[in-house]
Parts: structure tokens; C-alpha cells; sequence
């Protein structure tokens, strides 16, 4: 599903990562008490998003904690290397190559002109994109100026927004949250965005009247 589909519909506890207080959740009450509960909701992007959510943590040794964390809107700590590695860009190599006005839109336009459609993510800052490749790909990588997270580097976690959040503050993702190991972004299609130049400048042609 794309980026702009979810932000079409998705409620503002939703965008910033607060699912379960989303107003399509559905309440229940204990028995006995007077406590309540919301159900997550259950309409197509939220179940897109509840898949990515449950494969992202599916080779976790507590995936738990990792639940618990996105559901306070909290980024929670993954390790690469497992079932994805991640390639961290800093923005000014993406953005150098994008035209003016450099938003949003014209951001996810870059990246799906060079056939990434999904699994990107945004720093806090907004000063690194970080990239869900297939496990392994950090052992070949060697693009300068960037960084390959994988099993073989001793700190190997990765800091990642809860499947929901598409929008700051805060970490979030450009691009949906993969579903599966088919949606990581296939490393060739990196070096493609990388390889792109800032168009150029039409300059105005000047002409001189004859004397």
C-alpha cells in the first residue's frame, strides 16, 4: 500500500504511533471493574500495518518489549542482521539531487522514481535515511559516505517508529514498514538513488541588439 494511502485515512494517534487510542478502536470493559481497553482497528491499513509490525518483530528474542513500545508511540530497538540489514544514508547525499522545494512529496518521488517503494525510515533529526535491505547485504557493501547495519557489526540494533507512524515528531517512516523479506529494498536500487545528479539549472540565454 502506499505512503499517501495510509495518510489519507489514519487518524492523528495513529500517524504519531498511538494505535490502540485510535477512535475506530473498539472499547471493551472488564467484567467487574471499570477498566477499559481498546482493540486495535481493524480496517485495511491497519491490518497492512499490524503485518509489518508482526514481521519486523517475528526473530526477536522478547518481541513483546518491542509491542509495548510502539504501542506508547516509543521507537523500539531491533537488531539487523537477523531477517534484514540497513543501510543508513545521510539525507544531504539523498537530497542534494532533489530540486526546490525539497518536501515530502518531492522526497517520496525520489526514492519511488528509483524503484524504492518501501521500508525507508527518518532519523529524529531528519538528517539520515535508513534503508531495510535483505539480511547479509552488509557484508558487500562499500558505498562511500554510508553505513551497512548487519550481524556482523557488535552493536547491531536499529532504533525503529512503530509501523504506524508516518509523520514527526520523532523517527518515522517515508516509506511503509516491510511486511515480509519481498518488500526490503533491494540494495542495487540504493546505488541508483545515490548515483542521481542535481538537475541542472536552465540558465537564461541573453542576446545583445546590434548596434
Amino acid at each position: 500500500m502506499r505512503t499517501e494511502d495510509y495518510r489519507s485515512h489514519v487518524t492523528e494517534p495513529c500517524r504519531i504511533g498511538q494505535h490502540a487510542t485510535c477512535i475506530g478502536a473498539t472499547p471493551i470493559r472488564h467484567v467487574g471493574t471499570a477498566r477499559t481497553e481498546a482493540l486495535p482497528c481493524t480496517c485495511a491499513c491497519h491490518q497492512a500495518t499490524d503485518k509489518a509490525g508482526l514481521w519486523l518483530v517475528s526473530r526477536e528474542t522478547h518481541p513483546r518489549v518491542a509491542r509495548e513500545a510502539w504501542a506508547k508511540g516509543l521507537p523500539a530497538t531491533l537488531r539487523a542482521g537477523i531477517h534484514f540489514d540497513a543501510v543508513h544514508i545521510p539525507a544531504t547525499l539523498v537530497e542534494h539531487a532533489i530540486p526546490v522545494p525539497r518536501d515530502r512529496d518531492a522526497i517520496e518521488h525520489h526514492f519511488r522514481t528509483a524503484g524504492i517503494t518501501t521500508a525507508v525510515l527518518i532519523s529524529r533529526r531528519q538528517d539520515r535515511y535508513s534503508i531495510l535491505v535483505p539480511p547479509d547485504t552488509a557484508n558487500t557493501w562499500n558505498v562511500p559516505g554510508t553505513h551497512c547495519l548487519g550481524s556482523t557489526h557488535h552493536t547491531n540494533y536499529l532504533a525503529t517508529p512503530p509501523p504506524t507512524r508516518h509523520e514527526p515528531p520523532g523517527a518515522h517512516w517515508l516509506l511503509p514498514a516491510p511486511e515480509g523479506e519481498h518488500q526490503l529494498c533491494p540494495p542495487d536500487t540504493i546505488r541508483t538513488l545515490l548515483n542521481r545528479r542535481a538537475p541542472a539549472v536552465a540558465r537564461p540565454s541573453w542576446t545583445t541588439s546590434p548596434p
